[in-house]
């Protein structure tokens, strides 16, 4: 009998948006019924136990690099592709896809299908000095039977910056809910928590605290908040980051101290943004939050965000600042603050994100 396997690869397994979204991919495949085996390559860092719920998983086989950095791990890589034959391969990282596109060319990565993700914007964004780096890396691109992309916007950016050579492989597929998520909608509500008084008006900012993030604007949009006279309302920012030394000063700077709690990385945010009544996101581009489905899941009452991606129009629950200013995002907030969720919209909009359909998507000729 010829077992059918699939492979799912992770450039490493700290958990931000790509990385979930590879992890309920790799969930959705074991669960499916479809393969025998699914192998998740992790290429560098080593393991920090985020993917121990699915080495649990029957058929599961979790592979990690002893590499201390991806460029290190790429060996590894070949010999995993070169091993097996693939009915499936996925990965959600340009660098990384831009390599399997030339191992499948070269004939080490035998797979009968290798869909790639596009994770963020990558030609509205500013990576210093690797800019002209990433951009060369789509010259690699082609030998894909599917590119995924989380938004029109995001497939019109990469159809107008790679001449078209993509277009016909290219298809919007709406991103899942994390499957650890759907999982966790009932667990208890966070600790961080429990010493905000509960008249406060909690909103949950959630992410890396890097400047693409803009989590200073979170900050500032609390004090527009109290300065129009809500001064009940609680900043709760979930996430680490390089920023975190400048985000502390300006809360303290503003006199924010007592209405800001910096909770640091939680392995289960949702876990504190079902405390709490409201969500923020203050980004500059992303491919499509992710977080904002995370915060309608935990069951907050609606998310202010900035007009950070395509496709946000469409999802009930938020509200779009009509300009990136923490003065228009304040008031976008306070709306939501005092308006009643719609939650039987939001439900039926969260049942059409449930991982396994975005998988079976993934698997359909398309």
């Amino acid at each position: 009998m010829i077992l059918k396997k699939a492979l799912i690869v992770f450039p490493h397994d700290a958990m931000g948006g790509a990385e979930r979204v590879t992890r309920s991919v790799a969930y959705s495949a074991l669960q499916s019924g479809t393969f025998d085996e699914v192998t998740c390559f992790v290429l560098s860092r080593g393991n920090t136990s985020t993917l121990k719920s699915l080495s649990m998983l029957p058929g599961a086989r979790i592979v990690y690099s002893s590499a201390g950095r991806m460029a290190k791990g790429i060996p590894d890589l070949v010999r995993v592709c070169r091993k097996e034959r693939y009915d499936f391969t996925f990965c959600s990282f340009v660098d990384l896809n831009a390599i399997l596109c030339g191992l499948r060319r070269l004939g080490i990565l035998r797979t009968k299908r290798l869909v790639t993700r596009e994770s963020t914007m990558m030609f509205e964004r500013d990576f210093g000095w690797k800019t002209p780096i990433v951009r060369l890396l789509y010259q690699f691109y082609g030998r894909q039977d599917l590119i995924v992309c989380q938004t029109d916007r995001m497939a019109i950016s990469l159809t107008e910056n790679t001449g078209g050579r993509y277009r016909n492989i290219t298809s919007v597929i709406p991103n899942p809910v994390d499957f650890e998520v759907t999982l966790a909608r009932e667990v208890p509500v966070g600790g961080a928590l429990y010493e905000i008084p509960e008249k406060k008006e909690r909103i949950v900012w959630c992410g890396r605290m890097v400047p693409v993030k803009s989590p200073l604007r979170a900050i500032e949009t609390l004090a527009e908040l109290h300065a129009a006279g809500i001064d009940e309302s609680h900043l709760v920012m979930i996430g680490e980051g390089p920023m975190r030394a400048e985000i502390e000063a300006l809360v303290k700077k503003l006199k924010l101290s007592d209405h800001v709690t910096l909770t640091g990385f939680q392995s289960l945010p949702v876990a504190l943004m079902r405390g709490c009544r409201a969500g923020l996101v203050t980004s500059e581009v992303e491919g499509f939050p992710n977080v904002i489905l995370e915060m309608l899941y935990a069951g907050v009452s609606g998310v202010a965000t900035t007009n950070c991606a395509g496709g946000l129009a469409e999802v009930p629950g938020i509200a779009i600042a009509g300009e990136n200013t923490p003065a228009v995002l304040a008031g976008v907030l306070s709306e939501i603050l005092q308006r009643a969720s719609p939650q039987a919209e939001i439900e039926h909009f969260l049942e059409a994100r449930q991982p396994q359909i975005f998988f079976s998507a993934l698997t359909n000729d398309r």
